[in-house]
């Protein structure tokens, strides 16, 4: 037997096995970054949400029930920043993280809600990341704080 040809012979399927292991690689990392890239997409939208039901609070914190009454009628803005307000089922922090986040899974505190000027409001969410790929077995919470001081 030629000693060239039988090389040649024994090599036959290496290519193969050599592709199906770089591209199993190749798929697991692409997969790994799309998965990292989205769970920044969501931290962002939490952080976002959370700096936004704290502008909401500090806007409305003080009650103004007094000026309302003396006044010819009551705006929008002249509402007292209530818990169902910030964290409830229609409130600004649900409203506002629609993106990729399951509003449902938010889990939301709070401190310093209805309280005069200089009140530090401080909102406090949390949010299991949900991975789009269920090859990933861990969970990974994502937490954000937002706090701001109500000035008038």
């Amino acid at each position: 037997m030629n000693p060239i040809k039988s090389a040649v012979s024994s090599r036959r399927g290496s290519s193969l096995v050599e592709f199906a292991i770089v591209s199993f690689a190749l798929f697991v990392m692409m997969f790994g970054m799309f998965e990292f890239c989205r769970m920044g997409l969501v931290y962002t939208d939490l952080c976002n949400a959370s700096r936004s039901a704290v502008r909401y609070a500090i806007t409305h914190g003080v009650d103004r029930s007094n000026a309302c009454a003396s006044s010819a009628g009551c705006g929008p803005s002249d509402v007292t920043a209530t818990p169902g307000a910030i964290c409830g089922s229609s409130g600004v922090l649900t409203s506002i993280a629609i993106g990729p986040l399951n509003t449902g899974a938010l889990n939301c505190t709070y401190s310093g809600l209805g309280g005069g000027p200089g009140t530090t409001v401080q909102v406090n969410v949390s949010y299991v990341y949900d991975p789009w790929f269920g090859i990933s077995p861990f969970k990974v919470t994502l937490y954000s704080t937002s706090a701001g001081v109500i000035t008038y």
